[in-house]
């Protein structure tokens, strides 16, 4: 994962120098299922805009099922890189890019009874703590459609709403056991690989993540 506070500083800098280089920018903010973002959109021609853009949000879950308790982290970052289309040279918008991906899923199980792993029955001092982490392809396409022009003639504040897909393809899931007394048994790993692939195809519908969001900004 890359760090924010790099990501954001080098956003920053391209803020800035894009600002004194041009005019007809539009600076804005915006909330959704990829996270909370900032974007900048510059006018091509009357009907197409470029959009560069950062999102990035973090939260966590816990619970306990079937004998065993989790945390799980889900970790929200990319960066996005669009062309935007106003057929007809207003509000209305087609939307095609692609988006480098970081979008993470952290996983830690510790099981509180016996756990089936593979075909085999374990003790929890047999599997010890179970982590896992599920990534996606690193660059991801997106198509959408939305409302709003951030660099419209005549208007310094818009609002906007978009809807799209990104086609991040099927995760990559990666399981480790330690603590337990099978941790390093040849055997337990492969049970344990085989119950990463399961997890892997039980998470193949991902592969397709829905995007909603509005957005806010400003025109210089």
């Amino acid at each position: 994962m890359k760090r924010i506070a790099v990501i954001g500083l080098a956003l920053s800098g391209l803020l800035s120098t894009t600002l004194c280089s041009a005019a007809g920018i539009g600076v804005g903010a915006k909330a959704g299922t990829l996270g909370l973002g900032i974007e900048i959109t510059k006018g091509i021609t009357s009907a197409i805009n470029g959009r560069i853009g950062f999102n990035s949000y973090s939260f966590d879950t816990s619970g306990s099922e079937s004998d065993v308790d989790y945390d799980s982290d889900y970790n929200l970052e990319t960066i996005s890189a669009l062309v935007d289309w106003h057929p007809f040279n207003g509000s209305f918008r087609t939307t095609l890019g692609v988006l480098v991906n970081n979008n993470e899923l952290d996983m830690t199980a510790k099981a509180t009874g016996n756990v089936d792993i593979g075909g085999t029955l374990y003790t929890p001092a047999q599997i010890g703590n179970v982590d896992g982490v599920a990534t996606f392809g690193d660059i991801a396409p997106y198509i959408g459609v939305g409302w709003g022009n951030a660099v419209e003639q005549g208007q310094r504040l818009t609002f906007s709403f978009e809807v799209g897909v990104l086609m991040q393809g099927s995760p990559r899931v990666e399981l480790t056991s330690s603590g337990g007394t099978l941790s390093s048994d040849p055997t337990f790993l492969a049970n344990l690989a085989t119950e990463q692939a399961q997890l892997e195809d039980d998470l193949s519908d991902y592969d397709l993540y829905p995007v909603v969001s509005l957005g806010l900004a400003y025109q210089f």
